[in-house]
């Protein structure tokens, strides 16, 4: 789920009923909805004018002021877990999955302009989401490991991996960059923690236990 920065309207995507809301949060009504098969994630670009969905297979572009299809692409990914726009480059779409036929974990990034694979990382383990410091200038992904649990750095400019950082035991994993860029949350489900990352040295300076399994975060600043 994405939220809009005015905190007037929520983009919710449903696996079960093959569903992306568009849901008003002064009443929690759904105001408007689109058809799409398996979504898993959305995200919204900078200006707010569009909403991106991944769902099994590949990614669709909706319009926020009609909901009507923009593009959609069917490419050779399968089981996406996360996307993320380069704040510096809207057509940029970085998308965390794996290949269909190898099975092989990437962040694929599209040029959503021209509909086409520019770029791949392959991955050690599966990924499960992907998060961009504020400034564009680098970005995170955390695996899909119960049995490990690390956060990857990559720089933007060459998808250089500059960091591996070990967090905590996650099936579930969600990344969020505090607004100032100078640190990064990763929420770790399976070992019941919260990791606070310092980013002038990516290293974890605070291990947050949390009650319940964790699965997001939100972060008011």
């Amino acid at each position: 789920m994405v939220i809009d920065s005015t905190q007037t309207y929520a983009y919710a995507a449903n696996f079960i009923y093959n569903i992306l809301f568009k849901i008003r949060l002064s009443d929690g009504v759904a105001v408007d909805s689109d058809a799409v098969i398996g979504p898993v994630c959305c995200v919204l670009n900078t200006a707010e004018t569009l909403v991106y969905t991944g769902y099994a297979g590949g990614y669709a572009v909706y319009t926020i002021a009609t909901g009507a299809l923009v593009t959609h692409d069917f490419t050779d990914t399968g089981a996406i877990r996360a996307m993320a726009l380069d704040p510096n480059d809207q057509t940029a779409l970085y998308v965390v999955a794996k290949n269909n036929v190898t099975n092989t974990p990437y962040v694929f990034i599209y040029n959503t302009t021209a509909n086409t694979l520019t770029d791949q990382i392959e991955l050690d383990s599966f990924g499960d989401d992907i998060a961009f410091h504020p400034d564009g200038s680098v970005f995170a992904v955390c695996d899909f490991n119960d049995a490990v649990g690390s956060v990857w750095i990559y720089r933007t400019s060459d998808n250089a991996l500059l960091h591996t950082v070990a967090t905590g035991k996650h099936d579930r994993g969600v990344l969020r960059w505090h607004p100032n860029g100078h640190r990064l949350y990763s929420v770790n489900k399976t070992a019941g923690t919260l990791s606070v990352i310092e980013t002038e040295d990516y290293t974890v300076v605070a291990t947050v236990v949390v009650p319940t399994s964790p699965s997001g975060i939100w972060i008011d600043a």
